[in-house]
């Protein structure tokens, strides 16, 4: 893991509620707030909710804004969620989720 994890994750997330329901999810990353509007009106409310909680673990993991991430840096991420003890289930989903968003920002 990247030892300026510790200052803490650079894409902070903010996920708001309404009676248990998320109705809101932003973060302070243009890019990131546009992929999660592009799945949240493209994609069911569940994978929209799903893909938030799985790239905030990323960045959480990896301290570095989006435009900064290397390929380095998902298998570093890859390693932490194995020795975290986290599934392969969990680990290809949160990949997933990380895929989607660089082939996104590839598109910008």
């Amino acid at each position: 893991m990247n030892s300026n994890a510790r200052a803490g994750p650079v894409v902070q997330f903010t996920i708001t509620r309404q009676e248990g329901r998320v109705v809101d999810i932003s973060t302070n990353s243009l890019v990131v707030n546009h992929f999660l509007d592009m799945i949240r009106v493209s994609k069911a409310h569940n994978t929209w909710v799903g893909y938030a909680h799985d790239l905030k673990a990323f960045f959480r993991v990896i301290p570095k804004p989006p435009e900064a991430i290397t390929r380095a840096d998902c298998v570093a991420f890859m390693k932490q969620q194995d020795q975290a003890g986290y599934s392969d289930a969990t680990i290809n989903r949160r990949l997933a989720a990380v895929s989607s968003l660089f082939n996104e920002l590839c598109l910008l």
